[in-house]
């Protein structure tokens, strides 16, 4: 049962309510837009103060107005996230839209204010349940050559600003958020997002491996999801796992729900004392839900297409230590019919374990068989 003050009696003393109430402490004075990104201490207490500024009414929907983000992305994001995200990639243009600060983008991964070990003040929402945020621009960052993906253009891209999208990803035991950029084509001017599987190939392997996402249409998934999913077999079924995965969220959620509670009660001692003023609490914020299984199996699929020319290779090639070659005429005398007396020699091509990996017939010993043994030799 939560404990919490909700106002002062006549003799001085606090009445407790058992239940979290909406946030009700308001503060007169409301920060003006940021015109540049604030340090990650600014940003951190600017949080504090925000979380403790939310609440019903019409301050919550200035504070709306005021946030310095896409337009697109509010619908998305959680509100605890968009307080943090803004104040801390965003700024505001000479003409009053929001534009990220690409003067700051050094790192890929960004999180929301972290705990303090002992917190003496009232604990904002967003240091236990913020999301973290993935920023994956090649080319801004990198400084890469990319080219349009479409076959009847291939003329170089270049940088075209924030895409105006986000997508949410799901993990193994946590949900993040995902942006990029836009490229567009100088010849046939047509947009494409970085993060578009024709983009990321083209990038070496050690950037290529830096993304680690599969997305679809409204979603993402992490790799770490896809490899469980790759390791599904008998009694393993996409539905055991889709709960597991479930089950994993809601231990994590839970874990922080403990942890906010543990410090609220902490600091609500203090109340007691007189040391610091009651504050009301709203309720907690929920858990984002899982996808469900048919997600998850578009998702696998995906990635088995993915990855389906090493698959085919790996099916039809053999592989061996020792190859050894030869011909023979025995089995050319017992063709007949139409093809009787066609060819008359057979060459094989054979591994250590005895195994045919190739069988041609020729017109004579030997010949042109070259290209066919350098071609087995590299694949």
């Amino acid at each position: 049962m939560e404990t919490q003050f909700r106002k002062k009696s006549a003799d001085g003393s606090f009445f407790l309510s058992d239940s979290l109430e909406a946030l009700g402490v308001k503060t007169e004075n409301q920060e003006s837009p940021l015109s540049h990104p604030l340090s990650p201490d600014q940003v951190a207490e600017s949080t504090r103060k925000a979380d403790v500024q939310q609440s019903s009414g019409p301050d919550n929907r200035s504070c709306v107005l005021d946030l310095c983000l896409p337009a697109a992305w509010i619908s998305v994001l959680p509100p605890l996230d968009q307080q943090w995200i803004s104040r801390a990639l965003f700024k505001w243009s000479q003409t009053g839209q929001p534009e990220l600060d690409f003067a700051i983008l050094d790192k890929k991964w960004w999180y929301p204010p972290q705990l303090s070990p002992a917190p003496t003040a009232i604990p904002a929402m967003v240091r236990y349940f913020g999301h973290p945020f993935f920023v994956w621009m090649p080319m801004k960052v990198w400084h890469v050559q990319l080219f349009c993906p479409h076959t009847e253009c291939g003329k170089e891209l270049t940088f075209a600003g924030l895409h105006q999208q986000i997508r949410r990803v799901v993990g193994l035991s946590t949900t993040y958020f995902l942006t990029t950029e836009d490229l567009r084509c100088k010849g046939c001017n047509r947009t494409v997002a970085s993060w578009s599987h024709s983009i990321v190939h083209q990038l070496d392997v050690c950037h290529q491996v830096q993304f680690p996402f599969l997305l679809s249409a409204e979603l993402g998934c992490d790799m770490q999801v896809v490899r469980q999913l790759r390791l599904r077999g008998p009694g393993k079924s996409i539905g055991q796992f889709q709960t597991q995965l479930e089950e994993q969220h809601t231990e994590a959620w839970l874990q922080k729900q403990v942890h906010f509670r543990t410090d609220f009660r902490r600091l609500m001692q203090a109340v007691v004392s007189g040391l610091k003023a009651p504050v009301m609490l709203g309720d907690l914020p929920t858990m984002l839900p899982v996808p469900k299984n048919r997600w998850l199996m578009q998702a696998y699929s995906q990635d088995v297409l993915s990855r389906l020319k090493e698959t085919k290779a790996s099916i039809t090639s053999q592989f061996g230590r020792m190859l050894k070659m030869d011909s023979t005429k025995r089995i050319v005398k017992t063709l007949a019919g139409e093809s009787d007396a066609t060819s008359s020699w057979v060459t094989s091509i054979i591994n250590e374990h005895g195994q045919v990996i190739i069988s041609v017939l020729t017109a004579s010993k030997g010949r042109d068989l070259g290209k066919m043994i350098g071609d087995r030799w590299r694949r």
